[in-house]
């Protein structure tokens, strides 16, 4: 009986194990799902404006009369005397100048007149003291000091050549200075000595700013500057004695007939008009004008019956601009997908 109590159990132990070794499956299953998503964008956008500068020199002509004008009042006024010159001395100069002088300043009731006196005055009655007030100008620098050298080297070869030379400008200014009308009180007689006065100011004028002009470098000048220093150079290069021709042949023009235009008949609104021989003369608002058997020849910017012109230089800049656009852009992304699966079985029987 024990025996088979101990039989029986360890048959039912064996048909236990028999039971679980016999059928046995075993499944292992792992999934992952790993994303990893990384996108990256990037733009980058750059407006960049690009621009230059260009120079380029052009020429440029402009009339040729008011820059020789121009020039000559500065060469007068430089030297000039602070305190204004008086009547007196006005007179005093007058009566000291030589007859070719005296022409030059014979319109005295011109308004052009009282502002170019001081500085003749100076130059031609107190030479001594216009002398040290060049050597304060020449101290200094710009337009007026090489104006003012040349006046005292001109002073150094002859002290009577500045006083010359002024008077001799101061008559071409008076040329083209406005003319309002017959100056003092009617009188045939002192309207036809008057005439012949202002037409042989003009013609001197003529002559001088003829002379000036074609001595003038024939390139173009850099500035309006520059033309007063070479303007001035000019006229300081003509001595003294063939001033005093030129005021003899213009003096000589005068030898002929004088007709004074009738009241309202004046051409080109003309304050005074008259004629001389064959050419006529008008005096206005530009000053005086001249016409010689039908051409003009002096005035409204004729020099010797020709229209004449300075070149200049100038420099214009040209700008160059662009606009150009730089753009990038840029997209990097990484994904990432993994599934894993293990599975293990087993059977038995």
């Amino acid at each position: 009986m024990g025996i088979t109590k101990n039989v029986l159990r360890m048959a039912t132990l064996a048909a236990a194990l028999a039971l679980a070794a016999g059928c046995s499956k075993s499944t292992v299953s792992g999934g992952t799902e790993n994303s990893s998503g990384t996108e990256n964008s990037s733009s980058i956008e750059q407006k960049m404006d690009v621009s230059q500068q260009q120079q380029a020199g052009i020429e440029v002509k402009e009339p040729a009369v008011p820059i020789l004008i121009s020039a000559l009042r500065k060469v007068v006024a430089v030297g000039e005397a602070k305190t204004p010159a008086n009547a007196m001395a006005f007179w005093q100069l007058m009566s000291e100048l030589t007859p070719y002088n005296k022409m030059g300043l014979l319109p005295s009731g011109s308004t052009a007149g009282n502002s170019v006196l001081s500085s003749v005055v100076g130059a031609c009655l107190a030479p001594g003291a216009y002398e040290k007030r060049l050597e304060k100008v020449a101290a200094g620098g710009g337009v007026d000091a090489g104006i003012a050298k040349m006046k005292l080297q001109a002073l150094g070869q002859d002290k009577e050549s500045v006083c010359d030379h002024d008077i001799a400008a101061t008559a071409a200014i008076f040329a083209v200075s406005p003319i309002q009308g017959w100056y003092g009180t009617p009188n045939d007689r002192k309207y036809e000595n008057e005439a012949k006065a202002y037409g042989e100011n003009a013609q001197f004028a003529n002559l001088l700013l003829t002379r000036l002009y074609y001595s003038l470098p024939k390139t173009a000048l850099s500035s309006h500057e520059a033309a007063t220093l070479e303007i001035a150079k000019a006229l300081y290069a003509i001595p003294a004695d063939q001033l005093e021709a030129m005021w003899d042949q213009a003096k000589g023009m005068m030898n002929h007939s004088t007709t004074l235009n009738a009241t309202g008949s004046i051409p080109d609104g003309g304050a005074i008009g008259y004629y001389i021989g064959n050419a006529s003369y008008i005096g206005g608002q530009s000053g005086m004008s001249i016409t010689e058997n039908g051409v003009k020849w002096f005035g409204d910017g004729r020099l010797s019956g020709r229209e004449v012109t300075l070149t200049f230089t100038q420099n214009v800049s040209r700008g160059l601009a662009q606009s150009k656009t730089l753009g990038q852009s840029e997209k990097s992304g990484v994904s990432t997908k993994t599934h894993e699966e293990a599975s293990v079985a087993g059977q038995g029987g």
